[in-house]
């Protein structure tokens, strides 16, 4: 296990609920429910009732049966939210970053109701502070769709290229007390150092995922998809979902992954 990865067995062990406490609400996958068939959304909300050994009991909704038994590592908490950003520059907003947003957009809106998956379409600054300052509270991953290079990304307001610090002081500037999310980016070049190092370095910022060279719409599209399905579905952790995700785009096509200024390797 890489240092920098969770050890779920060890917070299991961490308190009575281990990262979950008694009256929790949390998600479950709805393929760990009796009735999965039954369920709109890949993941259900549910309430934590008890423990038993490294297991959680959860309660959900129009459950006939028992509570079921979730492992730790598959449950995610009540702020699960995610935020896609598409940076729009006009020229390219129609045949190529709206068909990847909205790609992403419908597939993850399997996942969770409406309300906690957002697309907003942006192209200035001010407009990102503005979605910032609404949806901080209650996102907990972000999607960055636009325009990228190895050291800046593309905004209209701004006279110059927006480089990794900025973008990072950007959204610190719209919420200050914000808590670091989970940033994956499919913006072109921009897990490269120049950018990708100060951004995650950014005090709004935990993980970040971006591709290393320029990348295709639909492999962007599919490593996301691989990327959410294994992390939010399987419970897998941040490095072990980018490593499966890594490996279904395939060959030619490659993302890294950035935390606190360091680039971690392929899992």
């Amino acid at each position: 296990m890489s240092p920098n990865e969770p050890n779920h067995a060890a917070l299991m062990s961490q308190s009575d609920m281990g990262k979950f406490e008694m009256g929790d609400e949390v998600y479950v996958p709805s393929l760990a429910l009796p009735d999965p068939d039954g369920r709109p959304f890949a993941l259900t909300l549910g309430r934590v009732t008890g423990q038993e050994g490294r297991l959680v009991r959860v309660s959900v909704p129009n459950n006939h049966e028992s509570d079921v038994l979730v492992s730790t590592k598959l449950l995610h908490g009540r702020n699960l939210g995610i935020t896609v950003f598409r940076i729009g520059d006009i020229d390219t907003e129609e045949h190529l970053l709206d068909p990847l947003a909205k790609s992403i957009l419908h597939y993850l809106r399997l996942f969770l109701p409406h309300d906690a998956i957002r697309l907003r379409e942006v192209r200035t600054s001010a407009e990102i502070q503005a979605v910032w300052e609404d949806l901080e509270a209650t996102t907990s991953h972000v999607v960055i769709i636009g325009h990228g290079s190895e050291t800046s990304i593309k905004l209209l307001d701004c006279e110059y290229p927006v480089d990794g610090a900025t973008l990072g002081q950007i959204f610190e500037n719209a919420s200050p007390t914000t808590s670091p999310k989970m940033f994956v980016s499919l913006s072109c070049l921009t897990g490269r150092m120049p950018f990708a190092r100060p951004f995650s370095l950014s005090k709004v910022c935990g993980d970040y995922l971006a591709p290393f060279q320029s990348v295709h719409s639909a492999a962007a599209s599919l490593f996301a998809q691989s990327y959410f399905a294994n992390h939010l579905l399987n419970g897998q952790g941040v490095r072990a979902a980018y490593g499966r995700a890594h490996q279904a785009v395939g060959r030619g096509v490659h993302f890294r992954h950035w935390r606190d200024g360091i680039h971690l390797p392929i899992p």
